[in-house]
């Protein structure tokens, strides 16, 4: 006999939380969904028997470690602001109609149900961000640079404090927005936190 494949929503949103549970529930009604509001509620529920974890982005990088340990069992819940971001992870957004929702999920139940009969998905490449694989990788001062980026520095402060020339500066921004096909301060901010390069609390 199978066990019944667990899901669990982490998210302070009670609203989203249950609304998610009711689509998934609808799609895969043999599955067990839990909602917690607190990551240590999760964790003292026995985190490991739940095939996935849908989370919040916030709660993503406050507890960033955990998640990216269980990547493959991860799904951010992102909204439009977060859509076009690289997070190197499996994404969904909740800012579209109920049935674009049960079409991202239908695709991931799709894509992991052959090989992983109790889990719901594995990517939704439709709907979700790029991941990084995609990208070409930065070099090691382009990490320094966007490090920086994220912390609010602005050209002259980047170059003052890696001592190289602004126009240097300018050029490894150019870079990175061409790598990672993100143009605005808060989408490198989003991307750096959601990829580690900085913590949410230094910033």
């Amino acid at each position: 006999m199978h066990k019944q494949p667990e899901i669990a929503i982490l998210t302070q949103n009670m609203l989203m939380g249950l609304g998610l549970k009711s689509i998934i529930e609808k799609i895969i009604p043999i599955v067990n969904i839990e909602i917690f509001q607190y990551f240590n509620d999760l964790v003292e529920s026995d985190s490991n028997r739940y095939s996935h974890y849908f989370v919040s982005f916030h709660l993503f990088c406050m507890h960033r470690n955990f998640f990216v340990e269980s990547k493959n069992k991860t799904i951010l819940i992102i909204d439009d602001a977060l859509q076009q971001q690289n997070h190197d992870m499996q994404t969904i957004n909740m800012n579209q109609s109920e049935e674009m929702l049960v079409h991202c999920i239908l695709k991931l139940h799709e894509n992991r149900s052959h090989h992983h009969p109790h889990s719901i998905g594995h990517s939704m490449h439709s709907h979700a961000a790029p991941t990084v694989n995609t990208k070409q990788a930065l070099s090691v001062r382009e990490c320094e640079v966007l490090k920086l980026i994220a912390k609010g520095y602005i050209n002259k402060e980047i170059a003052e404090t890696l001592h190289i020339s602004t126009t240097t500066v300018i050029s490894h921004r150019k870079s990175i927005v061409s790598k990672l096909a993100i143009k605005s301060v808060a989408g490198l901010t989003i991307y750096a936190i959601a990829n580690g390069y900085v913590n949410i609390e230094s910033l």
